[in-house]
């Protein structure tokens, strides 16, 4: 990509595109090959920290101030709500068509039911949690990660959280569903994958960045991920020592 980049952030549209949030307050739209990617500006003075895209296509960004931001175009224009508090929301992601999550800063957990219209705080992660990442396949069980490697696991629409074991220790900056696997991305490049109540270590089998922090599903055997120094690459997910191509 162009420099100045700093791609925080990816996902995919169910049209097939993909978009990467930049930490300079921009947004790439990539087209379905990931080949050929477009900066859109965010018209924001607020901190960009994650992104999703909904399954109307709509673009999320969420970041400092408790700041929500939308786009049905592509980034061309962007709505704005704030939800009035000074802390960052890190995570934002939409389960089906109807339900989305958003976590954040000092534990904060955000939801909403009827597709981003209006959204309701719920009982906070305890401890403080800062979360890196997030991840839910459903509206009651999901995944955060956080400093100090630390994962933590609900089954119950977060009214109760339990730490489940990271084998590597690493703090994992993404998580990611890829079929029915769930990935961690992360510190000296590590990843690692759910299997039971614990993480893995995941062999990609070839060196990565000094740290990986974004990465999307491109099917159910492979990732698309970004790291350190503007890296792009694709990770087999599947393959027991999978092959890495940089792009």
């Amino acid at each position: 990509m162009p420099t100045p980049a700093s791609i925080i952030a990816l996902t995919q549209c169910p049209d097939g595109s993909f978009a990467g949030l930049d930490f300079y307050r921009k947004v790439w739209i990539g087209d379905a090959s990931g080949q050929k990617w477009e900066p859109r500006d965010i018209k924001t003075a607020n901190n960009v920290l994650a992104l999703a895209c909904d399954l109307g296509n709509r673009l999320w960004v969420v970041g400092s101030r408790t700041s929500i931001l939308s786009s049905a175009d592509k980034g061309a224009n962007w709505e704005a709500i704030e939800l009035g508090e000074d802390a960052i929301l890190t995570t934002v992601q939409f389960i089906d068509a109807k339900r989305g999550v958003i976590t954040g800063e000092f534990g904060i957990l955000v939801m909403t039911a009827d597709g981003g219209a209006t959204w309701q705080q719920q009982a906070k992660i305890p401890g403080d949690f800062y979360p890196y990442s997030a991840v839910f396949t459903d509206s009651r069980h999901g995944w955060v990660s956080g400093l100090a490697g630390v994962i933590l696991y609900t089954g119950d629409g977060g009214k109760t959280w339990t730490k489940q074991v990271n084998q590597t220790s690493a703090p994992m900056y993404a998580l990611v569903k890829a079929g029915e696997d769930i990935y961690g991305l992360g510190a000296g490049g590590l990843m690692v994958t759910l299997r039971g109540n614990e993480w893995s270590r995941f062999n990609h089998g070839k060196a990565l960045p000094a740290y990986l922090a974004a990465g999307v599903a491109v099917d159910s055997q492979s990732l698309l991920v970004t790291g350190a120094a503007g890296a792009l690459q694709v990770v087999n997910a599947m393959a027991k020592s999978s092959a890495v191509a940089s792009r």
